[in-house]
């Protein structure tokens, strides 16, 4: 086929023509294909790149849930303390005068 007229068969010509097609819609869904692998690499970077961000943020998080732990436990302390202290008053009948002294200030 280097220019000269070529004779085919009815046969091979339908042949030729549906291979001619199948391999131009191949070319093109290869094209779309590369698009779509493109699309997807560029979001896969912004994931990973919002990824990164949230994994920072969460380091950040851990030091504030442990002071946040420690809180709660000194503060669940306190509160115990307290209650003991007004058990103690109440029980050296100082109450009234604890409140009277409240509400001076």
């Amino acid at each position: 086929m280097c220019g000269g007229k070529v004779t085919l068969f009815k046969e091979d010509y339908g042949t030729l023509i549906h291979i001619a097609r199948k391999r131009i819609a191949a070319e093109n869904r290869v094209s779309e294909l590369t698009t779509e692998v493109a699309k997807l690499k560029k979001e896969n970077e912004e994931v990973v790149a919002r990824n990164v961000a949230l994994e920072q943020k969460v380091q950040e998080i851990y030091p504030l849930k442990e002071k946040l732990r420690k809180v709660e436990n000194k503060f669940g302390s306190l509160k115990v303390q307290y209650q003991r202290v007004l058990d103690f008053i109440e029980w050296l009948k100082l109450t009234q005068k604890l409140q009277k002294l409240l509400r001076v200030r």
